[in-house]
């Protein structure tokens, strides 16, 4: 099972922490609020902060489309869950898994 994967279980395993699916342009990525507001002062963290929350629409359950490109944010998201960006190929193929 791949690091980021364990990451997200340990935070699910947090009474206060929900699962989020994020539909960006189209590609399906299911992450934990808290990997989300970890960087409170980037969009994603100020989005999904508690004190937005009734600003926020679902679409379907707990999934939010988000207009960007699904392929690229791949990368975004995984330097929301390890505070680092890939840098070779390689680390970019990790990204994906």
């Amino acid at each position: 099972m791949p690091v980021e994967s364990l990451y997200c279980i340990n935070e699910l395993q947090k009474e206060s922490d929900e699962r989020i699916v994020l539909n960006v342009g189209g590609v399906k990525y299911e992450t934990c609020r808290t990997t989300l507001t970890k960087y409170p002062d980037t969009m994603l963290g100020t989005m999904f902060h508690e004190r937005n929350s009734e600003l926020l629409h679902p679409t379907n359950g707990n999934e939010y489309f988000i207009d960007r490109d699904g392929h690229i944010f791949r990368y975004i998201l995984q330097f929301y869950r390890t505070g680092k960006v890939p840098t070779s190929d390689k680390g970019k193929e990790k990204a994906g898994k």
